[in-house]
Formats: structure tokens, sequence, C-alpha cells
């Protein structure tokens, strides 16, 4: 009866080195310069999502682009969601939730995008425009809003005291 216990240890070592799969994002960042980057000062605000491997944001009415990063983020593709992190560290984007981001973009040729833009040509990995081409701001809009929001209601909340008045 020894083939039992010894099966069951290598079962247990093979447990052990399953690993989730790592996800294949594509991460298209615009390539550093020197002093101040020329940029656009549009807003975008909608869900990131990852569609065939490419990041996009799918803003209400329809509209899906493709996120061309600013230089500064990373990508984070541990515990099963993609996360975008800031110079900090700090999760400013995940996907499935919303996401601000400002900048500017439209149908602009992806061949011009890939040479004028990008830091790597071919980034794009042939994800599909439109195309938003971030400018300084990525961040999750919730935070930013339950604050004020816990802060109003609070007010809004609070019963007016009334002392009576002796006449």
């Amino acid at each position: 009866g020894l083939g039992g216990p010894i099966g069951t240890e290598i079962m247990v070592g093979q447990v052990t080195v399953i690993a989730p799969p790592a996800l294949t994002v594509i991460f298209p960042q615009q390539k550093p310069v020197e002093g101040e980057r020329e940029m656009m000062t549009a807003e975008l605000l909608g869900q990131l999502v990852s569609v065939d491997s490419c990041l996009r944001v799918n803003v209400d009415g329809g509209e899906s682009y493709l996120v061309v990063w600013p230089p500064d983020v990373t990508l984070n593709t541990d515990g099963g969601s993609v996360q975008v992190l800031d110079e900090t560290g700090q999760v400013v984007a995940r996907t499935g939730e919303m996401v601000y981001l400002d900048g500017g973009g439209g149908a602009l040729p992806a061949e011009g995008v890939e040479t004028e833009l990008l830091e790597q040509p071919g980034a794009l990995g042939g994800c599909p425009g439109p195309y938003w081409i971030v400018g300084n701001i990525v961040r999750m809009p919730e935070e930013a809003g339950e604050s004020e929001m816990s802060e109003q209601e609070l007010y809004e909340g609070a019963e007016p005291v009334t002392t009576p008045s002796s006449d």
C-alpha cells in the first residue's frame, strides 16, 4: 500500500504549480518627451474593458476608444484583473470599472499614431481605433465622487436643530 500516499504527494505538487494564466494585454504608451508634452484637453469618462487583449474605454453612446497611455503609467495583470498604476504605484484604472481620462483623439490613422506618438512601433498590436491619446490624468471617478458625496449627504441628512423659543 505505498502507492497511495506517494501518488497523493505528486498530486499536491502538481496542484501547487498551477498558476492562473498571465493576462496578455496590449499596452501602447506614448513616448516620453523632454519638457512639456503637447496634449489635448478633452475629457473621457467610461468603463475600462479588455477586448481581444486591447484596453478600451466604452463610453455612453456606444463609442469605444483604444487607450494610448501616458509614458509614466505601468500595467499590472496580477490577480486576474488588469490594473493601471501611476508612477507612485497607486491603482488609477482597473478593468470593469469606470475611468476618467483627459486628452483627446478620435479616428486617427493607426500608422500615424504608431510613428508619431508611440514608444514602440507596432505597440498598437492591431487594436482598431478610434484612439484616445491620454494627457496627464488617469483616475477612477468614484474615489473623488464618493468623498464629496458622503459629505454632502451628511449635511443634507442632518436635521435642523430647533431650540424652542421662549416668547
